[in-house]
């Protein structure tokens, strides 16, 4: 999955990194991915063309929704990930409580 991180990351500029990692997260989410509409626009994927992915901002109906994800993509991972955590329980983390004994996040 992430061959292309085994050569030192010292040689990757950021950006070469970055796209490294998105299309890693892509090919791993595509076959799990939980929407069929586009969480931008409302239409079913593949409506306005050919889907476009975006790392892990996942699947939208075209590259004309990309500028919405970017300007604001609190709002619109927030809406992706509820759908994720919704599908079936698969892809739901462990209660906070079994993973925050013996520290806390207090600084104290």
């Amino acid at each position: 999955m992430l061959q292309g991180l085994r050569t030192s990351v010292q040689s990757y500029s950021p950006k070469k990194f970055i796209e490294i990692l998105d299309k890693a997260v892509t090919d791993t989410q595509r076959k799990d991915y939980p929407l069929e509409t586009c969480v931008v626009a409302g239409g079913p994927l593949g409506s306005m063309g050919t889907p476009t992915e975006m790392g892990v901002a996942g699947r939208l109906c075209c590259a004309g929704c990309e500028p919405k994800v970017i300007a604001d993509p609190v709002k619109y991972l927030a809406a992706i990930d509820q759908t994720w955590q919704a599908k079936e329980g698969k892809f739901k983390p462990a209660p906070d409580s079994a993973n925050h004994s013996g520290h806390d996040h207090d600084g104290e």
